[in-house]
């Protein structure tokens, strides 16, 4: 993949009110964010078309979207690492995932108004959330599913996760292929 920056490192921030972003990882390479407050804005963190970046320890709440949204344009930019956010009480997901090779543990995201967290894919492509590792988060009272497997979505391996009193489809939801 082709890089605008690397190393960028983002820490101890509150940051509030953003009509779009909070934090916005386009474009990175071996890139962090982590020890931010990042509340009320329209999507809290994304992490798009980036390759080794982590985010972690963060709370990110009460966002209009959603809280960490991970995805991708392309192939090819994958290995990221969400852990141990607050990603709780946000519009849509909590966690929202549309790639592959990431690695999402030890997050809480909690109370959000569709799932806490969510393995999907993009509409109108081949790109699907495969190949994710999904454990040791803990997703309950969300307005949807705890954990959300969509379509297409193969070979993840979720383990460990507590997903406890979630509405509408239950604890855990898998989009079956026939």
């Amino acid at each position: 993949g082709s890089y605008s920056s690397d190393g960028v490192t983002i820490s101890n921030n509150i940051i509030t009110g953003c009509t779009d972003m909070g934090i916005d990882f386009h474009y990175l390479e071996n890139s962090s964010a982590s020890g931010n407050t990042v509340i009320n804005n329209s999507d809290g963190i994304e992490v798009f078309d980036a390759s080794a970046c982590t985010i972690s320890n963060n709370i990110v709440q009460g966002n209009t979207w959603t809280g960490i949204d991970v995805g991708v344009d392309m192939d090819g930019f994958e290995n990221n690492i969400i852990s141990y956010n607050d990603t709780s009480n946000n519009g849509a997901e909590g966690i929202y995932v549309t790639c592959s090779h990431n690695t999402i543990s030890h997050n809480t995201s909690n109370g959000n108004g569709y799932m806490g967290i969510r393995l999907d894919y993009v509409a109108l492509t081949d790109i699907t959330a495969s190949y994710n590792t999904v454990s040791d988060n803990t997703v309950s009272s969300n307005g949807m599913d705890g954990l959300y497997v969509g379509f297409g979505c193969v070979n993840n391996t979720i383990s460990n996760n507590t997903c406890l009193s979630n509405n509408t489809l239950g604890e855990y939801h898998y989009d079956i292929s026939i």
